[in-house]
């Protein structure tokens, strides 16, 4: 197999984005230049609001190749994916299973979206005596889950099954990497969650997470998260900032959102600086005991004030 050089390279990095996607201001600038996988990545920053975004990212086309033949090429053995990454995915989705037990009542219909093999179904299934249903685009990882619960390829199949209104929509680290995340979001909002019903979304945090890959297109923080749902008429109920399912190591943002009266996201001057320092003290907590440290000492404080 090529190396992860060889493989970036067939992949161009073409479509500049000129404006904030989520807020519409031209005022963006450089945020961070990284590399992963062999690939250059150049996150921009909106001074309006303070999404993190990247651009030049792949067309759609690209993108599409690189989910079919390169994204998790590595997670798959003999057609279907390898031991560790189930048990992994395992480990995620018992925590997310405990998190709603405590933060929604006892849904009657379920639906992952980007179920991977399909662990979350599983266990919500155990958990909730419900009716589960997934959305995969990855066939290998669709085959997988779909011995546990119906499947369907993409939410848009799911809609023209005319599948009635879940009572709980989750979506586990995959709002980074659509490329029209308010647009999918309101879509189910408005064809697939039930008007009483609750959306959790889990994803990378930006002040605590590697964050940039070529697939992330966005990368949130807490507060442009909960402005991201807002803009697609969501009102945040709950949020947690974590590391699970270990107790130390890379950060995590879960949220749980209920439908609203559409709210656009408010403009407001971000200082690209002080990201850029609340990622390098976030970052620190990952990797050494003073940073995290810090991170509990800082985290007590705001809660006593």
């Amino acid at each position: 197999m090529e190396g992860g050089c060889d493989r970036m390279n067939k992949y161009r990095f073409d479509e500049a984005l000129l404006q904030c996607p989520v807020c519409g201001s031209r005022s963006i600038g450089l945020f961070e230049t990284t590399v992963n996988r062999g690939a250059t990545l150049h996150n921009q920053i909106c001074k309006q609001c303070g999404m993190i975004f990247l651009s030049p990212r792949m067309t759609a086309e690209g993108m599409t190749q690189f989910y079919k033949s390169q994204y998790r090429a590595h997670d798959i053995e003999s057609d279907k994916p390898m031991q560790w990454v189930v048990e992994k995915e395992q480990e995620r989705a018992y925590y997310q299973v405990e998190l709603l037990v405590e933060w929604v009542q006892r849904p009657c219909r379920f639906l992952d979206v980007g179920a991977s093999s399909g662990q979350l179904l599983r266990m919500a299934a155990e958990r909730f005596k419900c009716t589960i249903i997934g959305v995969e685009p990855g066939d290998i990882y669709r085959a997988d889950a779909s011995r546990a619960s119906k499947v369907y390829p993409d939410v848009e199949a799911l809609i023209a099954a005319s599948e009635a209104p879940f009572d709980v929509i989750t979506m586990s680290h995959v709002l980074e990497h659509l490329p029209e995340p308010i647009s999918f979001l309101s879509t189910l909002r408005e064809h697939v969650l039930k008007t009483d019903g609750v959306l959790f979304i889990e994803v990378p945090n930006l002040y605590g997470h590697s964050c940039f890959e070529p697939a992330h297109l966005y990368s949130f923080t807490d507060k442009t998260l909960t402005m991201m749902l807002r803009a697609a008429g969501f009102a945040v109920a709950k949020i947690k900032i974590h590391s699970a399912p270990k107790d130390f190591g890379w950060r995590n943002i879960s949220v749980l959102a209920r439908p609203s009266v559409r709210e656009y996201a408010q403009r407001q001057i971000f200082l690209p600086a002080w990201v850029k320092y609340q990622r390098m003290i976030g970052l620190s907590g990952t990797r050494h005991w003073y940073g995290y440290l810090y991170l509990q000492a800082r985290k007590k404080l705001l809660k006593e004030r």
